[in-house]
């Protein structure tokens, strides 16, 4: 019986691991992304700067522009107008 309950055991934690394992590496590319999306949203405001446009800086927009790059930054541009 202890066997069974010790092989249970070990499979609940292979899944568990394997759970956490695949939402870390989620969590982990939605925060590479922002980053990405951040540094986009700052480079175009500095070159739309010259032209009386910005898109504010927040988590929603800054995934946005990650998810989308360059597309993604236009798309925000023609929300905010």
């Amino acid at each position: 019986m202890e066997i069974i309950a010790a092989i249970i055991g070990i499979v609940l934690m292979l899944i568990i691991a394997k759970v956490l394992s695949v939402s870390m590496k989620i969590i982990l590319k939605l925060l590479l992304n922002s980053l990405v999306g951040v540094g986009l949203l700052l480079v175009f405001n500095l070159l739309a700067g010259f032209f009386s446009l910005s898109i504010e800086f927040n988590f929603i927009n800054a995934l946005v522009a990650g998810f989308l790059g360059f597309p993604g930054i236009i798309l925000l541009l023609l929300l905010n107008r």
